[in-house]
Parts: C-alpha cells; sequence; structure tokens
C-alpha cells in the first residue's frame, strides 16, 4: 500500500484531505495536505472553514425548504428554550452515546461512531443516573530506575 503524503511538503504525518473547490462549491476532488499545509490554505486570503461551513448550512436549508418540510423541523427548538432532561436522553443518538458511555468509550471514539459533538456527549455522561456509569479504574505508574 502506498503510502500518503502531503502534496506540497512531503510530510506523512496528519494528513487531510482539501478539496481544491470547496464541496459548498460542487468541488469533489482533493488532493493530501498535512495539517500545518491545510492550516496555510486556509488563511486570511481564503474563505475560512467556518464560512464554508456556514455557506453549507444554509444550502441544506434552502434544500429542505424546497422539499416543503416545516420550518419548525428545519430549524429545530427555538433559540434560548430548554428542552427537559428525560427528553434529551430520549432521543436515539443520545440513547446510543449513553451505551457507548456505558460501556467505556472514549468521547473521542464515540464522535468516530456517532458523528456527536464532544459537547453532547459531556451532557449525556452528565445526566447519565450514578448508578449508570462506568467506575474508571485509577492506575499508577511506577517509575522503574535502574540501579547500575
Amino acid at each position: 500500500m502506498e503510502k500518503i503524503v502531503c502534496f506540497e511538503c512531503g510530510s506523512d504525518e496528519k494528513i487531510h484531505n482539501h478539496h481544491v473547490v470547496p464541496r459548498v462549491k460542487g468541488g469533489t476532488k482533493t488532493i493530501p495536505l498535512c495539517e500545518l499545509c491545510h492550516s496555510k490554505v486556509h488563511g486570511d486570503h481564503m474563505l475560512k472553514i467556518q464560512k464554508l461551513a456556514s455557506i453549507g448550512r444554509k444550502k441544506r436549508k434552502e434544500e429542505k425548504i424546497a422539499m416543503g418540510l416545516p420550518l419548525s423541523y428545519i430549524e429545530g427548538r427555538p433559540k434560548g428554550t430548554l428542552e427537559d432532561e428525560t427528553t434529551f436522553l430520549n432521543k436515539p443518538k443520545n440513547r446510543e452515546i449513553g451505551e457507548y458511555l456505558k460501556q467505556g468509550l472514549t468521547i473521542k471514539r464515540i464522535i468516530e461512531l456517532t458523528g456527536a459533538s464532544n459537547k453532547t456527549i459531556i451532557k449525556v455522561r452528565k445526566l447519565i443516573p450514578p448508578h449508570l456509569r462506568i467506575k474508571k479504574k485509577k492506575t499508577r505508574q511506577i517509575n522503574s530506575r535502574n540501579n547500575s
């Protein structure tokens, strides 16, 4: 298997697939860039990742409106309103997160499996009743010394 390296500098560490033409603008082709070179591409002179995400969200919202979905479904819960803990924990994705937390999976792994934000995972973890939480084992590292 051929090792993937940065198109710009040749590094093989922390490779990202950079869309030459942003996806939200219809781009499909990518080039491999290391994290450092990728951050250079998205500098002040180019569209920021957040701006691209905003364009994508706006585009998806327009598509849903065109599909005839109700605005309440598209925009979600009104800002400033709270949902009760039971409703939050009973959402299918949050139940799945809860199961993964009970199995002792890391937040990073749960993000990979579910696509949920770390904020949502932490909220689920805080709301799981204490008797259902996995107790983390305390481990102690022992420093070994070489007596020469």
